[in-house]
């Protein structure tokens, strides 16, 4: 922490000025989970589902590349369903979310890991499903897939 403020989720400018106090805490405490199913509209199993979660907090939708990239945004993560329509978000930092299943498309990857886009992210936020995760947690939550 530096200033308050978590050094692992939004990058720390560091000048001329004084950054403020800077504390490092070492824990060894489980990070949370997040694991559903997702069904289609139908009530099947959707095998072909992109499960994205991320930070209800928009100063984390950050704009910047998602892979390659030690940078990367931390509070954002995709996932895709099995063919039984399950997924698992693992080593979560504790914090809300919004979870929401979209249909599987080259569109969706590249909005999401080519360059995070906040319109995108904001316009599903209406429609997720809000989860809170803390150290140690497995949130169940099913989905259904947004259309």
């Amino acid at each position: 922490m530096v200033g308050g403020r978590d050094m692992a989720d939004l990058p720390i400018p560091i000048g001329t000025t004084d950054p403020g106090e800077v504390v490092v805490t070492f824990a060894d405490a489980p990070r949370g989970a997040v694991a559903g199913h997702v069904t289609t509209a139908r009530g099947g199993p959707d095998a072909e589902a992109s499960i994205l979660i991320f930070s209800t907090d928009r100063r984390y939708w950050t704009g910047q590349p998602f892979f390659g990239d030690s940078n990367k945004p931390r509070r954002i993560e995709i996932a895709l369903s099995s063919r039984l329509g399950a997924f698992e978000f693992s080593n979560m930092r504790a914090g809300e979310y919004f979870l929401a299943a979209v249909p599987d498309s080259e569109d969706v990857w590249w909005t999401i890991v080519g360059q995070t886009d906040p319109e995108l992210l904001a316009k599903l936020s209406t429609r997720a499903v809000r989860v809170a995760v803390n150290d140690g947690d497995h949130v169940v939550q099913d989905l259904q897939t947004i259309k």
